[in-house]
């Protein structure tokens, strides 16, 4: 049995991002979509789909809507997202991120 015990870091009815004390790693589920990050992966993740602006990715999909699409480490993979769902995961993912960050400070803070 894994001694990971997830401690949630973000949570809705549509998602959620927590992360393990014990190995660091990093879950996010979102929707169907279900992925674990070591954290570092997880932080530049984040940081990579924080940098992307929808207007100027987007693309009109078969469903006459605009989605933006994100690469994934497996290049056949990607995941598409309409406006209201890449603005939510984006928000889901910079609010991990600064509560990740903080933690990292007040740990730093505390041992040195």
């Amino acid at each position: 049995m894994s001694d990971c015990r997830p401690k949630i870091l973000v949570e809705s009815h549509n998602y959620n991002i927590a992360q393990c004390p014990h190995c660091s790693r990093v879950g996010l589920y979102y929707h169907n979509i279900l992925i674990g990050f070591e954290l570092k992966e997880f932080c530049s993740f984040s940081k990579s789909v924080l940098r992307i602006d929808f207007d100027m990715n987007c693309l009109l999909f078969p469903d006459e809507e605009e989605h933006v699409v994100l690469n994934t480490c497996h290049r056949d993979i990607q995941l598409s997202f309409k406006r209201r769902e890449f603005e939510e995961f984006s928000s889901m993912l910079n609010q991990a991120l600064l509560i990740i960050q903080a933690e990292q400070f007040v740990k730093i803070r505390k041992n040195g």
